[in-house]
């Protein structure tokens, strides 16, 4: 299972997750892992995650780093099938061992409305933190914005399903976690609000909403919708 919400891990059978022995040769793994099944160019790899010292320095590195990553998955146990790394730098990898994977094939079915409540609630804990949050690289950037609105969008609409059903407890229980990753969604704090008056608890509804005002005026300057 390949983990690359919140802590990027790989863990196999009930394993220790796998230990890389430097940033780099982690940050490698996951760039290949980002562009799975696809070809990447040996300048891409350079410029991408050994930029610094000279050609000869960084292409040596490069495939001391393959070399050291073919050994750590034949190590764990991991066989050919499920990942590999073939010539020129290609990363094969079974898709459905990745959880933003499962996540956006589930994002996918919500939209298309194939799958009931308990199905989007499990899809909706896949997320269990920002796409790779512990790698600060430019190209994580623009997927892991992309994967948490899709996020919110998921919040959004089970939350949207538990008020129809009345199921409040649900609906704050996976509106309050969102809003706990990011505050900034104001259609989660909307729905948040119509939990609390709904359910008849006025003083929840004034305390979130005080708290998201100064969270807005505090980071980012600006005041409240007048719609809120």
């Amino acid at each position: 299972y390949i983990k690359t919400f919140g802590k990027f891990e790989i863990v196999f059978e009930g394993q220790e997750p796998i230990r890389w022995r430097t940033e780099k040769i982690k940050e490698l793994f996951a760039f290949l892992l980002h562009n799975a099944n696809k070809e990447l160019p040996k300048d891409v790899l350079l410029n991408v995650i050994f930029n610094r010292g000279s050609l000869r320095n960084s292409t040596h590195q490069l495939h001391n780093a393959i070399y050291y990553i073919k050994n750590a998955l034949f190590n764990y146990g991991i066989s050919k099938n499920m990942i590999d790394i073939t010539g020129k730098y290609l990363l094969k990898v079974d898709k459905n061992l990745i959880d933003s994977f499962q996540f956006k094939q589930g994002v996918g079915k919500i939209k298309n409305r194939e799958v009931g409540a308990e199905e989007i609630r499990r899809i909706e804990n896949l997320y269990t933190g920002d796409y790779l949050e512990d790698i600060d690289m430019t190209w994580v950037s623009l997927e892991r914005e992309y994967l948490r609105r899709r996020y919110m969008e998921v919040v959004n609409y089970l939350s949207g399903f538990y008020l129809q059903q009345e199921r409040f407890s649900d609906a704050e229980e996976i509106l309050i976690k969102a809003y706990n990753r990011d505050p900034y969604f104001e259609d989660i704090t909307i729905k948040l609000l119509t939990v609390y008056i709904k359910s008849k608890r006025n003083d929840l509804a004034i305390k979130h909403y005080k708290d998201y005002e100064r969270i807005l005026i505090k980071e980012l300057g600006i005041s409240t919708e007048k719609e809120i």
